[in-house]
């Protein structure tokens, strides 16, 4: 039969005299259209107990939520054709979902016939002020075949009414979320529940469990919230222990499943953490624990797209656990944490390339003024020179003992042959390098003093080589260099000269008393000064703005090596000493750079 509002009164009255009976058989709502129809619709759940109640294609607004009763002898079955909507009014409360499944009579009884009861089909429109669906009381409650749009939260299961299990079967819903700050797909507050099928979008956060005993299955939240909100963003948000993740998907959230402490013996199968662009500057996270590991992880996709944001895989702020990572793939080349715990978890395989892993980090010290540095040589490190106790510590030594040598020159015969000390140290403006090199025959003959762009390398000079997005290329210079418009090399001569095939190239170098005195090109460059030590050696200070790297403010990290050439005598270069490197091409493959992380 069809159900009008407008004839409710008269046909409850009938069914109350022995006429017909809405009591029986599936009714059919039809409100007129373009009218609110909260009132009727719960009017009608509440008169009909065991049936199921049809509403065909349409758009029905609200102006309150809707609840159905959990008790099983009053239970009701909303059944939603496929373009049925139901819309949030401009007057419906903030936040609040538009349908309360088990919102009234609560009760915990599995053995009576209607306490399996729930939604299916439709629509469900929060109009961007209301949320989907809450489940409130009772057990067995089932949603299958709903779509949700522009809510603030798609589903939330709330304390079960057993002890705070509610045994609910969740399938086949996709939720697209109102791009707003909080705003969530799934949030579950109670056990066991199984949640199937499910694709989440524009929400904040994908699925925030706080309760155990929940299995999802295929369940695939994608971020595509503004990214202004990205670092909080959070694919599986886990609070609780004992719940199974199987074959889930986090897709380019900021952190793919946080666990936070108490969430012991979770279980990941086959799940994936993918990021479908690259975010430089931002940091990437597959697996982030509050306290120590405890999940078990098996055949997981850790599907970091390239380095140029900070990639890790396992975040953990305590050690220990009883936590692994068995047989995961992984491209190894974009996992550029040094902090990364993943290793130390590792059980099995990984499947994936190969690359090394990155270098190790140096914390570079903040300073008010790097301009302030320039004009005298750098003080040599304590004992020699006692120095603010976090500069002193910031020095690094490279010897051949310790350093790497390309495969193209001879090794240095020792540390009076060839060593050196380099610090780096950075401001808003840029990084600073100062380097401090022992050299007992220091030859200049192949650059003129303040020679820009000439072969420095057949003399001694200091190189410093940068990765400004931390792409960890194994070339810098393919793809017609362009990767070196981010970074590249910037080359200081002993007397002064210069030369970069950088971000600064071709002639970026501009002499200190230009960079600092206003004068600049409208282009990106780099500037530095050398001193000769006599009897020691010589020094060299460079500064590279972040701009000359593609940054508009300091970053958080970049790629980093140094290296020194060695030309004794004139003529042809004799040795060269790199900080970190590939020793068949160091100035090419950023693989085996180190890392610079920027300290505030």
């Amino acid at each position: 039969m069809k159900f009008h509002a407008t004839c409710f009164a008269a046909m409850l009255a009938a069914a109350l005299a022995g006429g017909v009976s809405p009591c029986r058989g599936d009714i059919v709502f039809a409100p007129a259209p373009g009218e609110d129809c909260a009132d009727a619709l719960q009017a009608l759940i509440d008169a009909s107990p065991n049936v199921s109640i049809s509403i065909p294609d349409g758009i029905y607004l609200l102006s309150h939520p809707v609840s159905t009763p959990a008790k099983p002898e009053l239970a009701v079955s909303l059944a939603l054709s496929n373009f049925a909507v139901l819309r949030a009014a401009p007057d419906f409360p903030e936040r609040q979902p538009l349908v309360r499944l088990g919102g009234v009579h609560p009760a915990n009884d599995i053995r009576t016939p209607g306490s399996v009861y729930g939604l299916c089909g439709g629509v469900l429109d929060g109009s961007g002020r209301a949320a989907g669906v809450c489940i409130e009381s009772g057990r067995e409650t089932r949603v299958q075949n709903v779509s949700m749009k522009n809510v603030w939260y798609g589903l939330k299961i709330l304390h079960g009414a057993n002890n705070g299990s509610s045994d609910c079967d969740i399938r086949d819903v996709n939720i697209t979320g109102n791009r707003r700050p909080g705003s969530v797909g799934v949030i579950l507050h109670a056990y066991d529940n199984t949640l199937t099928n499910m694709r989440i979008a524009d929400c904040q956060i994908g699925v925030r469990v706080r309760a155990g005993g929940n299995l999802l299955t295929n369940v695939h939240p994608l971020w595509t919230n503004p990214s202004d909100q990205y670092d909080a963003g959070i694919g599986f948000d886990v609070g609780a222990s004992d719940t199974s993740f199987v074959r889930c998907y986090s897709d380019h959230f900021s952190t793919g499943w946080r666990f936070r402490k108490g969430s012991d013996r979770c279980v990941l199968d086959g799940c994936v953490n993918f990021w479908y662009a690259s975010s430089p500057g931002r940091r990437h996270t597959a697996i982030r624990c509050d306290g120590a590991f405890e999940a078990m992880v098996t055949g997981m996709w850790f599907g970091f797209k390239d380095g140029k944001a900070v990639n890790t895989a396992l975040q953990c702020e305590a050690p220990g656990g009883r936590g692994f990572i068995a047989d995961p793939r992984l491209y190894e080349s974009n996992l550029n944490d040094p902090a990364d715990a993943f290793r130390d978890y590792l059980r099995g395989t990984i499947h994936g390339v190969g690359y090394p892993p990155a270098g190790p980090v140096l914390r570079v010290p903040r300073i008010d003024s790097a301009p302030a540095r320039f004009g005298a040589p750098p003080a040599l490190p304590a004992p020699v020179c006692p120095e603010p106790e976090a500069e002193a510590a910031s020095w690094v030594f490279v010897s051949v003992t310790n350093g790497v040598c390309d495969d193209v020159c001879a090794a240095p015969c020792g540390d009076d042959d060839l060593s050196y000390r380099f610090r780096c140290l950075h401001d808003d403006g840029g990084l600073l390098v100062e380097t401090i090199v022992r050299d007992d025959d220091v030859s200049t003959d192949t650059c003129p003093a303040g020679a820009i762009d000439c072969r420095s390398w057949l003399d001694d000079c200091i190189e410093v080589f940068l990765d400004g997005e931390m792409a960890r290329l194994p070339d810098s210079r393919a793809d017609g260099g362009r990767h070196l418009w981010h970074g590249g090399e910037f080359v200081l001569v002993a007397n002064g000269a210069a030369q970069s095939n950088s971000s600064a190239a071709p002639n970026g170098y501009v002499p200190p008393a230009r960079a600092f005195g206003g004068d600049l090109p409208d282009v990106n460059w780099w500037t530095g000064e050398a001193f000769p030590l006599p009897g020691f050696g010589y020094a060299g200070r460079i500064y590279i703005p972040w701009r000359s790297m593609g940054h508009d403010t300091a970053p958080a990290r970049v790629g980093f090596t140094i290296s020194v050439q060695d030309d004794d005598g004139g003529g042809e270069r004799d040795h060269t000493l790199y900080w970190q490197g590939n020793p068949a091409k160091p100035h090419l493959d950023e693989r085996a750079f180190g890392v610079l992380e920027m300290t505030k």
